[in-house]
């Protein structure tokens, strides 16, 4: 009898106490934006990227996603004509979306500069991911 209270009393907590360490399902969406901007043989089945290699990956003209030890972050958050949800999604200029920055989660965004043609996601992106976003006194 002491023994089922012991356990009852017990097993709640050593269940509660596994479940913290388990792993969380790998969040696709991640994985697929990572993949894109890194490559399939440097994102593992979970999303992360290797952390011996600096990857840099060109988005679009004024903007780079790096992966820097595996953290990863947005330089300029530029993209050329980005289509607005409303309209019909238009790739000929770019293959790169906003979602695209948002799904790769980048944790900080550093803009060359506050104008429009380095900038003009950054809020945005900001806003989904809780990424920092550090700019340059300069304009």
């Amino acid at each position: 009898m002491k023994c089922m209270r012991f356990l009852s009393a017990v097993l709640p907590s050593v269940l509660c106490v596994l479940s913290a360490f388990a792993a969380a399902d790998p969040d696709p969406a991640l994985i697929k934006a990572r993949q894109k901007f890194f490559g399939i043989e440097n994102v593992d089945e979970n999303g992360r990227i290797a952390k011996d290699k600096v990857i840099f990956s060109w988005a679009t003209n004024t903007t780079y996603v790096a992966s820097l030890l595996g953290r990863v972050v947005l330089l300029d958050s530029y993209i050329n004509r980005p289509e607005l949800p409303s309209a019909p999604i238009d790739l000929r200029r770019t293959k790169i979306l906003p979602q695209d920055f948002i799904d790769a989660r980048p944790e900080a965004i550093f803009l060359g500069h506050g104008h429009g043609d380095h900038a003009d996601n950054a809020a945005y992106v900001a806003k989904w991911t809780d990424a920092t976003i550090y700019a340059s006194a300069e304009t």
